[in-house]
C-alpha cells in the first residue's frame, strides 16, 4: 500500500483465494469496479472515502498514483456484467457455507486437506545401508 491507500489490482489478483476463483487479472478489476467500497485508478484499488487513511504505515512508500477519478462500470468482453455478479454471488455463498458448516463444503475441504497431507508425507533416511 502506498502513501495514499492505493494498492495494486495485481497484488490482490494474486492472493490465493481470490487465484482459487478467477486468474483474470481484468475480471479482478470488473468486480473491483463494481463494488461500493472500493475506488479503481487504472491498476489500482483503495477504499473510498478516506477510510484507507488509517491503515496507511507511516514509512509507506510515496504514491504514484496523481489524480482521483472513478472510472464507470465498464465491462471487459460482452454480457460480462451479469457473468462477475453471478460469479461473485457464488464465490459468496460458497464463502458463506464454508463458514456456516456446510456439510458438502467440509467435506470439500476434508479431501482436499488428506490429498494435501498425502502428498506432503516424506521421509528422508540418511546413512542407512541395509548391505
Amino acid at each position: 500500500m502506498d502513501s495514499h491507500g492505493w494498492v495494486p489490482i495485481p497484488l490482490i489478483a494474486s492472493f490465493n483465494r481470490v487465484r482459487q476463483i478467477t486468474n483474470d487479472e481484468s475480471f479482478v478489476r470488473d468486480v473491483l469496479n463494481m463494488s461500493s467500497v472500493v475506488e479503481v485508478q487504472g491498476d489500482m484499488v483503495r477504499m473510498k472515502e478516506g477510510e484507507w487513511e488509517r491503515f496507511v504505515l507511516p514509512d509507506a512508500q510515496t504514491s504514484r498514483v496523481d489524480s482521483i477519478h472513478e472510472f464507470p462500470l465498464t465491462p471487459s468482453s460482452g454480457d460480462s456484467t451479469s457473468k462477475v455478479r453471478s460469479f461473485v454471488e457464488e464465490a459468496v455463498m460458497r464463502h458463506v457455507r464454508s463458514d456456516h458448516g456446510d456439510p458438502e463444503s467440509e467435506a470439500e475441504e476434508t479431501e482436499e486437506e488428506e490429498e494435501e497431507e498425502e502428498e506432503e508425507e516424506v521421509v528422508f533416511v540418511m546413512g542407512y545401508d541395509p548391505a
